[in-house]
């Protein structure tokens, strides 16, 4: 017997030893066309930096949440100052016999009306990009290049924000300043008339 004859007989008698993968089938659809079967789905390694990223990520989603609690106090002190010299100016106004006193005092009103509003006009700076940029752009990106954006969008949103923080207080020491002055002349020219008379 020949060595070509020998192979031959020797896969003959195991056939179970040899696979042949199989052949996906081609289907045909209603309208005519030929539907070929999609490749199989190859499992993507996740990227081994994506750990520390979510990380940074979680951090400075919890620190920008503190920078806008502080700005919502400031908000909130600064609508007081506004709400509280809406019913103090008719008071000063009616005090006419002193009015040197009270010129003085309508004018710290004014001030502390101003930079409350001031305050309060000063909007706060975006965490995440617009939804609509971030659908249309990363909607396929890999998690780790999402992740990185939100991190830089939420890095810069709290460099503007301290920013912002720093010049609401800014106004806001200023308006309870000059209230205080306001509530000064006005309580001296109340206690002046009261003794004069």
């Amino acid at each position: 017997m020949s060595k070509r004859a020998t192979i031959r007989a020797w896969f003959s008698q195991r056939p179970s030893m040899i696979r042949v993968a199989p052949v996906p089938a081609v289907r045909s659809t209603s309208d005519g066309h030929v539907s070929h079967p999609s490749p199989p789905s190859v499992p993507t390694r996740p990227d081994p930096r994506e750990p520390a990223w979510e990380l940074m990520n979680e951090e400075l989603k919890g620190r920008l949440a503190r920078v806008y609690d502080s700005l919502g106090r400031i908000d909130t002190k600064s609508a007081l100052l506004v709400g509280f010299v809406a019913p103090s100016l008719p008071l000063v106004i009616a005090n006419r016999p002193y009015w040197q006193i009270a010129w003085i005092a309508f004018i710290a009103y004014a001030v502390t009306f101003i930079f409350g509003v001031l305050a309060l006009r000063l909007r706060r700076h975006p965490d995440v990009p617009d939804t609509d940029y971030l659908l249309a752009k990363f909607s396929d990106a890999p998690k780790i290049r999402i992740l990185q954006v939100l991190v830089w969008t939420r890095h810069e949103a709290i460099r503007q924000n301290m920013m912002l923080s720093k010049r609401k207080a800014r106004f806001w020491r200023i308006g309870i300043t000059s209230l205080g002055i306001a509530i000064f002349f006005s309580a001296a020219s109340l206690i002046a008339e009261r003794v004069i008379k």
